[in-house]
């Protein structure tokens, strides 16, 4: 099928150190387009240094290049960092940075996301540093987010690409397209020792109904308990349900939260992982 669409450019911003974010990252926008692109008459391209930037010597420096041919081009950045900041260049504190920098300086929807996950045993203690003081700058300016899992950054991004195309799609094509519901699930400290909410939320734009979610350990334990079953009749757009979970007794660290739900009498699934408190 052919279809006439509006082309948004995602450009994914992020160190050496997180392949497998960038990985994550393009595929979401990829499944984007999957699901809405034919709908909505909008397609997202991702923009990646190490595959979409032309080699050219005598014209400036590395980066440099990249920010003519990719950053300045790009109508969105998403930036993503684990453990490092990234090498200085001659204009900021590291190449990344500078494609962050050019998104808050144009205006253009700018996401930054930090891992919330263990280091590796050779992390680089003055890189370390940099990026957490880097993160803290960035709350002067902003939201940013921490992401648990690579399932949860997927998440994440692929709710801030839902903003963004409402956004910035022309009246026209954004008024052609179908809504759906989207589910997304976070861990919630309730302030009880052993206890710990599980807060399925629908961040999509119709209602999410017989709502079915169960958990798996991923690692050595067992899954939380619950007192009542994890599911929920109807969650209406931008609203969610909270699940009490009792986490005692050799829980696993890590779980696989499936979920299940109709929408205009469709069925859907998705999961996520997510670490215990």
């Amino acid at each position: 099928m052919t279809f006439q669409a509006q082309v948004l450019s995602v450009l994914i911003a992020s160190p050496g150190d997180t392949a497998s974010e960038r990985d994550v990252v393009e595929a979401t926008i990829r499944s984007w387009n999957s699901d809405y692109g034919p709908d909505r008459k909008v397609v997202l391209l991702p923009l990646r240094w190490e595959l979409d930037a032309t080699a050219r010597v005598g014209a400036g420096d590395g980066q440099l290049q990249i920010n003519r041919q990719l950053t300045e081009r790009a109508d969105i950045i998403i930036g993503v960092f684990h453990s490092r900041l990234g090498q200085p260049t001659k204009r900021g504190l590291s190449g990344t940075v500078e494609e962050i920098q050019h998104g808050l300086d144009t205006e253009k929807p700018t996401h930054v996301f930090f891992a919330d996950m263990p280091h590796p045993s050779d992390v680089d203690g003055a890189q370390l540093a940099a990026l957490r003081e880097f993160k803290q700058s960035l709350f002067t300016q902003g939201l940013v987010l921490d992401y648990v899992s690579l399932d949860d950054l997927s998440t994440r991004v692929r709710s801030a690409l839902e903003a963004d195309v409402r956004e910035l799609a022309e009246p026209s094509q954004e008024a052609a397209h179908t809504a759906r519901a989207v589910i997304r699930v976070q861990n919630q400290k309730t302030g009880k020792g052993g206890q710990q909410n599980l807060r399925v939320e629908n961040i999509g734009e119709t209602a999410a109904d017989n709502v079915r979610v169960t958990i798996e350990a991923t690692s050595e334990g067992k899954p939380p308990e619950h007192l009542y079953p994890l599911t929920a009749d109807r969650i209406t757009p931008h609203n969610h349900v909270d699940f009490l979970l009792l986490t005692v007794d050799q829980v696993a660290p890590t779980w696989k939260v499936s979920y299940r739900w109709e929408d205009d009498g469709e069925e859907y699934e998705d999961f996520q992982t997510l670490n215990a408190f």
